[in-house]
């Protein structure tokens, strides 16, 4: 998450948008701030459904989307390397 935090602090001209599923946003938002994570843009999703439509059936994941919602990469770990390429 701090890589992705970085990211989003660093590229203003990419949309990212952060979904927490199955976990109450109390629960959430005490692991982000414990951690000392700052994000803009998270939802919570109690039913799921945003991992049906997206085709995310493994957690933790990680999804690339292009402007026109097409998956451009999947990750289906917890995100790679702190120093990853787009950083």
């Amino acid at each position: 998450m701090p890589t992705l935090q970085r990211a989003q602090n660093r590229y203003d001209n990419i949309e990212f948008v952060f979904v927490n599923q199955s976990e109450a946003p109390s629960h959430a938002q005490r692991f982000l701030r414990e951690q000392g994570i700052e994000l803009d843009n998270v939802y919570y999703d109690f039913a799921g459904n945003s991992a049906d439509k997206l085709g995310a059936y493994g957690l933790p994941a990680t999804l690339f989307l292009m402007a026109t919602a097409k998956c451009a990469l999947a990750i289906w770990e917890s995100f790679p390397r702190p120093d990853f390429a787009i950083i």
